[in-house]
């Protein structure tokens, strides 16, 4: 699914160009709002279902209710806005009726940084004390997450993105994004249970996909 640029959402935001479009399940455009040019949003689509009926819009929805919450306000996850939308309560999540196929989003902070992988050249030449303060701080947002009883469940270096662009100097400013599969144990959906990073999932989880139980796990080592 592509966007077209140019294209206003909800009378009040500009689609600018596109951030990623790795993700399987959606795609991310930076936006300005058409009042202030100068202030700048992230907006995720939902890309059109490949996977069965609204496979992408579920969890699509589930990321933006679990962002919502009060309590999983935290510098080192990613924020949400409501939409903006006159004459409308409160909304995290809509569907974009303007545009041709109608895809759901939602609207998170602009992170201007880049993602680990993007940055990941630079850093190899950063002072081990640097590095550091760069896993301090990731560790301390997955133990707020683990305190809430979640789990990320697709941590990779694409979905760690840096607040403002990194330098030596400066203190790191890591966030954690794309939380679709987060979960914990209860809440979850056979859509959310299902899906993964092959390169980054646990062992119990590929073996659990590919249908081997973990008693054939040290056949395989």
């Amino acid at each position: 699914m592509t966007i077209k640029i140019g294209s206003i959402i909800t009378n009040s935001l500009k689609i600018e160009r596109p951030l990623s479009e790795k993700g399987g399940m959606a795609s991310v455009y930076l936006a300005s709002f058409v009042t202030d040019p100068r202030m700048k949003v992230a907006v995720k689509f939902a890309r059109s279902s490949t996977n069965g009926p609204e496979h992408e819009d579920v969890l699509l929805q589930r990321e933006a209710d679990l962002l919502s919450r009060w309590d999983w306000r935290h510098p080192g996850v990613v924020r949400i806005f409501p939409i903006p939308f006159r004459d409308r309560k409160t909304a995290y999540f809509l569907k974009a009726i303007e545009l041709p196929e109608t895809p759901y989003f939602f609207i998170m902070e602009y992170l201007s940084g880049g993602s680990l992988t993007d940055n990941l050249s630079k850093i190899k030449g950063y002072s081990f004390n640097w590095k550091l303060e760069l896993f301090y701080q990731l560790f301390a947002t997955v133990a707020h997450l683990h305190q809430l009883g979640f789990g990320h469940r697709d941590l990779k270096p694409d979905n760690i993105v840096f607040r403002e662009p990194i330098s030596p100097t400066s203190i790191p400013q890591p966030v954690l994004i794309d939380f679709a599969l987060a979960s914990n144990g209860q809440e979850g959906s056979q859509i959310v249970n299902s899906s993964h990073t092959l390169e980054y999932a646990s062992p119990e989880r590929v073996l659990k996909t590919l249908g081997w139980g973990m008693r054939n796990y040290p056949a395989i080592l």
